[in-house]
């Protein structure tokens, strides 16, 4: 019981906190088509025009929430490539029966190849875990693989990603640029920050999405209340 008044305070804390933000501070500096694809909490805005069923998604941070994954199968026809090292995520896939074009790869995403420390972020028992060391709770830790998405693509034979969604619990503050530094043909992306993970996180998040505009980002939904951003590469 606990546990859960726990759970339902860190919610409702993250969430006050970006509705204090300033909706000037992230407004949307393209327009184009928008689809939230997925159920409630698992729903993202994708921008859905060409689309089909070569596109190539990866689907990075699952948690036990596929309906975004499994929606897009369904609409589109695409393989969705999954990426999730987290133990309670891994075997909740493991126990489902997931479509074939649903593949997991159990690593991370980070800004080097190797092996990080993960932790729960709230509980023993959340799905959200995480490599940032200031978002860690006190609870069990794990080392697990990671890789770099130029290292992940190469290995995959992807030359192009036609669509990006990262959920990885603050590590977004340093993949997202080492992404942007590999110059790596990544066509539409939709994430979203934990500023709460970081320190300094709003001007950081701030700032994230400026280096992707200078890179040729356009930013077309902000999801307020959730921290999702979806950009789509209009130059470069």
């Amino acid at each position: 019981m606990i546990s859960r008044v726990r759970k339902y305070l860190f919610k409702v804390k993250y969430r006050f906190g970006i509705l204090l933000t300033k909706p000037a501070t992230f407004r949307c500096t393209v327009r184009r088509a928008k689809l939230r694809v997925g159920k409630e909490w698992g729903s993202w805005v994708i921008c859905p025009d060409g689309l089909h069923s070569g596109s190539i998604v990866y689907s990075v941070g699952v948690g036990r929430d596929v309906t975004f994954d499994i929606d897009l199968i369904e609409r589109f026809g695409v393989t969705v490539h999954a990426f999730d090292p987290t133990p309670g995520s891994i075997q909740w896939a493991r126990s489902q029966s997931l479509p074939e074009r649903f593949v997991l790869h159990e690593t991370g995403l980070a800004d080097h190849d190797g092996f990080v420390r993960f932790s729960p972020t709230t509980s023993a028992n959340t799905v959200s875990w995480t490599m940032v060391e200031s978002g860690q709770a006190d609870g069990p830790m794990v080392e697990v693989p990671v890789r770099r998405l130029a290292g992940i693509m190469r290995d995959l034979g992807h030359s192009h990603i036609d669509l990006l969604k990262i959920d990885i619990e603050g590590a977004e503050y340093s993949v997202i640029p080492n992404i942007l530094a590999s110059s790596l043909d990544v066509r539409q992306i939709v994430l979203e920050c934990h500023p709460r993970f970081v320190e300094n996180g709003w001007p950081r998040t701030r700032d994230l999405l400026q280096q992707m505009h200078e890179h040729g980002y356009g930013l077309f939904n902000v999801t307020f209340g959730s921290g999702e951003f979806s950009l789509i590469r209009t130059a470069g």
